[in-house]
């Protein structure tokens, strides 16, 4: 089933870390630290936002776009906090084949886009494959004059000391279904049963001067031609 508590974290940015390479194990997480406070609480907290860019299952992409306001007034206008958001274009939900200011051509590549649009049904902005640690170079140029930082994913559950922040800050759809006896096949069946449209992650940063831009990450097994379910067509 789709993700049960997807939402958006908005926010004071804190601190940038990386997981140390020889801890991080099958996961190498970015993490995003910001100052919010907890639901129903005033007192602000520190949440932690795990950003998957290496899992044993898939080499992650990602791309960085500056965005609009006007496209995204409503999620501008929360307060601090985590704010649950309902999976439709309504409700302020990313949705990378879906999103109006993610799908679409950029540049003079419109030939490239044209073929891709043929083949998955829709026009889509290029994913640069994370090599070396460029995806979290990539993230960290865009973590300077901030206002405010807002991500997409799912509260840890619970949401408790030791256990406050965000995971899920990626892609949520469009995962193949795995092969029976495949390696890691339990947890490939779980990204795909939990697969759906309107729960993508990612991260916006406002910055001071008003302008805002998002930074987006799938994994290269992760398709972009899925259906109204969330699954590869």
């Amino acid at each position: 089933m789709p993700l049960d508590q997807y939402g958006v974290l908005v926010g004071a940015y804190n601190r940038f870390e990386r997981d140390p390479p020889v801890d991080y194990g099958n996961f190498y997480h970015g993490l995003l630290y910001l100052n919010a406070p907890l639901p129903n609480q005033q007192n602000l907290v520190e949440w932690r936002c795990a950003l998957d860019v290496k899992a044993p299952d898939g080499v992650v992409e990602y791309i960085r776009i500056a965005i609009k306001r006007e496209a995204i007034a409503g999620i501008l206008a929360l307060d601090p906090g985590y704010h649950p958001l309902a999976p439709n274009a309504a409700s302020g939900a990313l949705d990378y084949v879906r999103s109006p200011f993610i799908v679409g051509p950029i540049g003079c590549l419109s030939i490239f886009y044209g073929l891709l649009k043929a083949l998955g049904g829709r026009e889509h902005k290029v994913f640069t494959q994370n090599a070396g640690g460029s995806v979290l170079d990539a993230l960290n140029g865009m973590l300077i004059d901030i206002r405010r930082v807002y991500v997409f994913g799912e509260p840890f559950d619970p949401l408790q000391p030791g256990n406050i922040g965000m995971h899920n800050v990626h892609m949520n759809q469009g995962d193949p279904m795995p092969t029976p006896g495949a390696p890691n096949y339990g947890q490939q069946l779980g990204w795909y049963n939990s697969g759906g449209i309107w729960q993508d992650g990612g991260v916006l940063i406002e910055h001071n001067d008003g302008t805002v831009e998002g930074f987006f990450i799938k994994f290269l097994t992760q398709t972009m031609n899925t259906g109204d379910d969330g699954h590869p067509r």
